[in-house]
């Protein structure tokens, strides 16, 4: 049984981040502000958009649905930040991620650096300034249904208070063995 396309829409709509007020400039603010800075500002429910995304699926190359769009909510507990993805009831801690040296590459592809895919103009996704220097957030975890699962990882950039951009990898697998991998580009917006 293939992996049905509609599995990969949460993907699409996990790899989004809220946006936070609009007076707040990110830029250059040191990781040990995030907690107290960035996590109480992002709580609440927000709009996602799925702007690109590729699953190779035994071998097949996937163009992802492109502006597929639903809702998430994240909530703030502590300075921790946790993030329920859209049409799952599952809820994922998101970690503070120091660093930039995320590798995005999907099984089988060449190294692909995060810094080059957030600032490839291909994408569309316009960083204030360099990734190092804004707030990063990360997750993975593990969805699973009738239908397959999906083994995610979650990475995210606060780019400005009112956009936030994300990209997840994952691994794909339905109950007969098929199998794949999927990257997906997106960005929230409150």
């Amino acid at each position: 049984m293939p992996i049905p396309m509609f599995r990969l829409v949460p993907l699409a709509l996990l790899a989004a981040f809220p946006a936070a007020a609009q007076t707040e400039d990110f830029c250059g603010l040191p990781p040990e502000n995030w907690p107290a800075t960035v996590t109480p500002l992002v709580a609440g429910s927000w709009q996602s958009e799925a702007l690109s995304g590729l699953a190779v699926v035994e071998g097949e190359a996937l163009a992802m649905p492109e502006r597929v769009r639903g809702l998430a909510s994240f909530r703030a507990d502590a300075g921790r930040l946790f993030l329920t993805p859209p049409d799952t009831p599952a809820e994922f801690e998101l970690r503070p991620a120091e660093g930039e040296d995320w590798d995005l590459a999907m099984p089988g592809e060449a190294s692909l650096p995060a810094a080059e895919v957030f600032a490839d103009p291909a994408y569309g996704l316009g960083l204030p300034c360099p990734l190092a220097d804004l707030p990063r957030y990360r997750t993975e975890g593990r969805l699973e249904d009738a239908e397959g699962g999906v083994e995610f990882s979650l990475f995210l950039v606060v780019a400005d208070p009112g956009t936030i951009y994300g990209v997840t990898t994952a691994d794909l697998s339905a109950p007969d063995g098929t199998a794949g991998v999927a990257r997906v580009v997106s960005r929230f917006l409150r």
